[in-house]
């Protein structure tokens, strides 16, 4: 067959073809026009109310022609109500896309019409005949009585779609994620139509498509009254759920190595957690249980306090050591009243920083910006030293920290200050730090000399800090890679982690535990719409 160019072709060449191939062209020149109703719709608030209705139609369409055997023609009759979508249209572009839609929903109750499969066609140009008639090519390469199922498993695009096609796209996602984050569930279905697969929705192991055909089957009897009515929130969320729950019946056998996880964080540097919004931040009181709470630990515990606040005191009245106040702050922070509220891993990072403060405060000729210390400070500052040096040194955890005794980890590679200061300044624009997150990481780079150096324990120590915070957001993302969910929850944490691959690629690239983890967590990102 030749290439088809109008719609009079088109008409003559379905005349003496089976029923159902009207249909699935119609449905796939729907589906490929989708995207336009997203990014030509000129108001948001046609979008609200238009987008679920645009997906109830596709999916019927789509549905009634990859699982004929089920009867869709009352769906189909309520999923075309997209032509009241199309009536309400602010643009062209958006008006075009829902008519197609209603079409397509339609042409399931009129098999064989090839009106339906023209006007349900939106005319992108010269090229948009290309992709219909390699529609055409593929049924007729099958044979004269071809299943049109085939047509449906297969790629959106034939031939490579246009870059001004995929780049609608994006944009398309991006909206509609503006528009309601619960819309991934449909982003998931779509990038599977562009991909070409059988199956409706990704639950491995469903190889006979039994748990994707009762998830379709849900979709077409459900009623505006009971399902499609209540609002874009609840149908995402609840069709989302339909598909978790039938992955868990499933249970496919992993693919993935059994004994393939995330590694713990270094417990010996900076430790960090997640919160409900699976925003990253400190586990300030991550390994406090191992501290010495002994008498003479708690003793000095409070001489490294009293010797820090009544530098504090003195810092007060001075302009020049204000920079030195500023940091005592933070320091009995992080030191807690008692020996109980010691916060280990910014304890010593703090300590730390005000050891380099005093060290440059008082070398020969150096006065910094804010003039010479008064002697009072410096030598109150000295007299602090020793007292943090004692309860840190003596303090078998607190040692380990400050010394940064990694045993292997210590030729590892170094995360240089500058590369973790980048990560603090994209990660907190990223929204996903919890407050004070960004501080910390800036103070683990802060301690460490530049260039790095790893037989540095400040560098060893900096740099254990930034990969801890690495580990925690690949330990975060690990059981939607293994489980194949939707990303919908940790939608941000998922684009921070795929911009900024090569950094963990690249400081992870010498372990040879935690790298093939890494490299599993990308691979899985790559396929998601993040870029």
């Amino acid at each position: 067959m030749g290439q088809i160019t109008s719609r009079e072709e088109l008409e003559a060449w379905l005349t003496d073809k089976p029923a159902d191939w009207a249909s699935a062209i119609s449905a796939r020149g729907a589906l490929r026009v989708l995207p336009y109703a997203f990014t030509t719709a000129g108001s948001d608030a046609w979008l609200a109310s238009a987008s679920l209705t645009l997906f109830r139609g596709a999916i019927i369409a789509f549905s009634a022609n990859s699982f004929p055997e089920y009867d869709h023609k009352m769906a189909a009759r309520a999923a075309s109500n997209a032509n009241y979508a199309a009536s309400n249209a602010d643009r062209f572009g958006a008006f075009a896309s829902a008519r197609a839609i209603a079409n397509a929903a339609d042409a399931v109750n009129d098999r064989g019409q090839p009106s339906r499969t023209a006007t349900a066609y939106v005319d992108l140009g010269d090229a948009s005949w290309t992709f219909l008639s390699e529609d055409c090519n593929q049924l007729q390469r099958e044979g004269i009585f071809s299943d049109s199922r085939l047509l449906m498993s297969e790629k959106l695009f034939l031939v490579d779609e246009p870059d001004s096609w995929r780049i609608g796209w994006q944009a398309a996602i991006y909206r509609l994620l503006a528009l309601d984050p619960t819309y991934q569930v449909w982003i998931d279905w779509y990038n599977r139509r562009i991909e070409g697969h059988d199956a409706a929705f990704a639950i491995p192991g469903d190889t006979r498509r039994v748990e994707d055909k009762k998830i379709l089957t849900r979709l077409a009897d459900a009623t505006n009254e009971d399902f499609w009515g209540k609002g874009a929130t609840h149908v995402n969320t609840t069709l989302q759920g339909w598909i978790e729950e039938a992955r868990a019946r499933v249970k496919p056998p992993s693919v993935i190595d059994p004994n393939l996880e995330p590694l713990p964080q270094n417990p010996d540097a900076l430790v960090w957690q997640s919160d409900e919004a699976s925003r990253i931040g400190v586990d300030a009181l991550s390994g406090a249980d191992a501290l010495d709470y002994s008498d003479e630990a708690r003793d000095r515990h409070s001489e490294a306090r009293d010797e820090a606040q009544r530098v504090r005191a003195l810092c007060a009245t001075s302009d020049a050591a204000y920079e030195i106040g500023g940091l005592l702050d933070r320091y009995l922070e992080a030191m807690g009243e008692t020996i109980e509220g010691v916060r280990p891993g910014l304890f010593v990072q703090r300590g730390e920083r005000l050891r380099q403060a005093l060290t440059s405060r008082i070398a020969d000729g150096n006065t910094s910006n804010y003039g010479p210390l008064p002697d009072q400070v410096r030598d109150g500052l000295k007299g602090w030293q020793s007292a943090h040096n004692a309860f840190v040194g003596l303090d078998a955890k607190l040692a380990r920290i400050d010394s940064a005794l990694y045993g292997p980890d210590a030729r590892r590679i170094i995360v240089p200050p500058d590369e973790i200061r980048a990560v603090a300044k994209s990660a907190d624009e990223a929204t996903i730090l919890q407050p004070g997150g960004r501080e910390a990481l800036e103070g683990a780079a802060a301690i460490a000399p530049t260039p790095p150096d790893p037989d540095d324990r400040r560098s060893r120590l900096s740099s254990e800090s930034s990969k801890n915070f690495g580990r925690k957001i690949i330990d975060k993302l690990w059981p939607y890679v293994v489980g194949g969910l939707s990303i919908e929850q940790v939608y941000g944490l998922a684009k921070w982690a795929y911009d900024n691959r090569d950094w963990f690629l690249k400081n992870f690239a010498d372990d040879p535990t935690m790298l093939p983890v890494v490299e599993r967590v990308i691979d899985f990102l790559s396929k998601l719409p993040l870029a």
